[in-house]
């Protein structure tokens, strides 16, 4: 019997943040890091993955799943086509480790080819929570924590759940060490073992999925707008810091979202 046949699953409820296919896309972006699941799969070689120091083409064949808060940096040598979403789960899959997962690309090839992301907008949905329980259904039981392990350090875990609920107020590293129970400096030590990035890393890129949350929610974005509310000193800032973690500006990312 697997070792998470057992695990609760009454929080198994897929919730997609946003789903498309882009056309074409660059990737130039090191130490990327999203704080939901990210499932993709790109029709056209040209993108390559780095994970801890190992090198992953992304090739038509394979579809990447990567858990949240997984590292990962993203590069490319042209424009390439790209079909992905970002979403939440509940348990069992909270004790997921984090790495990539390399997966076969038949559903998603299956997916693309009936065209079902054009599909009218409840179908589509509904199209894509499946596609996205087929993915999640590949995993393996050596993919998920024992039962008696945690995925994350419980206490670097505490922190997180409170830097997700104070998004937007300042915490420095003192303060979050303190509520962690910990000393400043195991607690930034042990905070980028487990995430490969520092506490100041990981609030921004809380900031930017708030904006990009904001982006898709408002009927007129303003970017100005959203670059104050989320602690940018200006709309340049912030479409810099936007592009190096998602890949696009908000402008091009305002446009790709339209597109579908």
């Amino acid at each position: 019997m697997s070792n998470y046949t057992n695990m609760p699953c009454e929080e198994m409820n897929i919730a997609i943040q946003i789903a498309q296919y882009l056309p074409a896309l660059s990737w130039n972006i090191p130490k990327a890091q999203h704080l939901t699941w990210f499932l993709f799969w790109n029709p056209v070689p040209g993108a390559r993955l780095v994970y801890q120091d190992k090198v992953i083409e992304a090739v038509p064949e394979t579809a990447f799943l990567l858990p949240p808060c997984t590292v990962i940096s993203a590069f490319s040598d042209r424009p390439f086509a790209h079909l992905y979403a970002h979403f939440t789960v509940g348990a069992p899959f909270d004790r997921v480790l984090c790495r990539p997962y390399c997966l076969p690309a038949g559903a998603a090839k299956a997916f693309f080819a009936a065209r079902k992301h054009e599909a009218p907008e409840w179908r589509r949905q509904l199209h894509w929570r499946i596609l996205i329980a087929e993915y999640l259904l590949e995993l393996s039981a050596e993919a998920f924590a024992l039962p008696e392990k945690q995925a994350m350090d419980p206490r670097i875990m505490q922190a997180l759940k409170f830097c997700q609920k104070h998004a937007m107020q300042a915490a420095d590293n003192a303060a979050l060490a303190k509520r962690a129970g910990m000393s400043l400096t195991n607690f930034y030590r042990l905070f980028q073992q487990e995430l490969g990035m520092s506490p100041w890393r990981y609030r921004n890129n809380l900031r930017l999925n708030y904006a990009r949350d904001l982006l898709l929610r408002s009927n007129a974005p303003r970017i100005e707008k959203i670059a104050r509310q989320c602690g940018y000193a200006d709309r340049y800032q912030f479409s810099k810091a936007f592009k190096l973690c998602f890949g696009l500006t908000p402008v091009e990312f305002l446009q790709a979202s339209k597109s579908e």
